[in-house]
């Protein structure tokens, strides 16, 4: 090959590496600046990402555009991906040993990349190459064509699935965005509407407590009179409870004695009495017991004179109880009066019938 040939050689090689170079970090660059990882960011610097940031809204407008985008458009992302392709080569992102991007490449943007690259060495070596070793090749290169017209399919088909991708995408954000801003608006409705509800409900709040501390004073007040009214008729009930429990110690005073004396005397008739009286005296027993018992009910009232709200029941009670024990006992006492003046007539008539059968035998003999 001549010199000018050879020069133009190389700048076709200079043009594909080039190519790969920008399909390389092409290839490393995501849908959103959001999907670049953190350490690829920080890499990048601030200007930098603005620079993403813009081509990014570029993608977006094209994107959102219905049918073909305008011609302004079009040429704006061109320009916006050619300035940030040199950018990122600048920095070295991709193309060098200075730095390895750490998001993942797209698996279609790298299978292009591979034939191209293929392309490049097929290039390479028919530069370097005579013809009849370009003869030797041509099987080769029609081979490599062919491979190339499939994975061109494949790069096509690949586009078409990332195009309606992209339109999924697109329309997913458009739901998405509607209902943000209804749950927005939602949001703010209820934001307002719950302070409404806290102001309305605090003002209730104060307007029971006022009128609630109005009605306890009020409460307060009637029920610290009517305790003063209670402890006035508890001082009076007590008053007239010890009256009435000094009459009826008097008035158990009295019927003890009068018992007392009933007992002596009933004792000292019954000492007279034979063993015909002794059901009598079986009698007299069981009275006594009952007397044992009316006594043990006495000490029983003494002992819950602090029950002051039973009082009046309990000495009604021992009133009848009382009344009951004396008729009882002056029941008793009669029987024992009559029974002992029937002994008495008894044994009158036994001993006049003995001295008149006494007399009778004499004036027989």
């Amino acid at each position: 090959m001549n010199q000018q040939t050879i020069l133009e050689s190389r700048r076709i090689l200079a043009v594909v590496d080039d190519l790969l170079e920008d399909l390389t970090i092409q290839a490393h660059i995501p849908s959103y600046l959001s999907q670049f990882q953190a350490s690829d960011l920080q890499y990048f610097g601030p200007d930098l990402q603005r620079q993403l940031s813009v081509l990014f809204d570029i993608e977006r407008k094209i994107e959102l555009s219905q049918g073909a985008p305008s011609e302004e458009l079009t040429l704006a992302h061109r320009a916006a991906v050619r300035a940030t392709t040199d950018a990122l080569r600048g920095v070295g992102f991709g193309v060098s040993e200075k730095y390895s991007p750490q998001t993942s490449a797209e698996d279609s943007m790298l299978r292009f990349s591979n034939i191209i690259q293929t392309l490049r060495d097929l290039l390479n070596e028919k530069f370097n190459t005579t013809v009849e070793e370009d003869l030797q090749k041509f099987e080769i290169l029609r081979d490599t064509v062919s491979r190339e017209q499939t994975a061109s399919a494949d790069v096509k088909a690949l586009n078409r699935e990332v195009q309606s991708e992209k339109n999924l995408r697109r329309v997913e954000v458009q739901r998405r965005d509607v209902a943000i801003k209804k749950l927005t608006e939602e949001l703010e409705s209820i934001q307002s509407s719950a302070v409404e509800e806290a102001r309305e409900f605090e003002r209730e709040v104060k307007e029971q407590e006022e009128a609630a501390a109005v009605r306890y004073k009020t409460e307060e007040e009637a029920l610290l009179a009517r305790v003063q009214a209670l402890e006035a008729n508890l001082a009076k009930a007590e008053e007239l409870n010890h009256k009435d429990e000094a009459a009826l110690r008097q008035e158990r005073r009295k019927r003890e004695q009068f018992l007392d004396g009933l007992l002596t005397q009933y004792d000292s008739e019954m000492s007279k009495k034979t063993t015909d009286l002794a059901d009598l005296g079986n009698e007299y027993d069981r009275a006594k017991r009952q007397l044992e018992d009316l006594d043990k009910d006495l000490k029983v009232f003494d002992e819950d004179q602090a029950k002051r709200d039973e009082e009046d029941k309990i000495e009604r009670e021992r009133k009848m109880h009382l009344d009951a024990i004396l008729r009882r006992m002056e029941k008793s006492v009669k029987l024992v009066q009559a029974f002992w003046r029937g002994f008495a007539v008894r044994t009158a008539m036994k001993k006049k019938a003995g001295k008149k059968k006494k007399g009778g035998g004499k004036g027989k003999k």
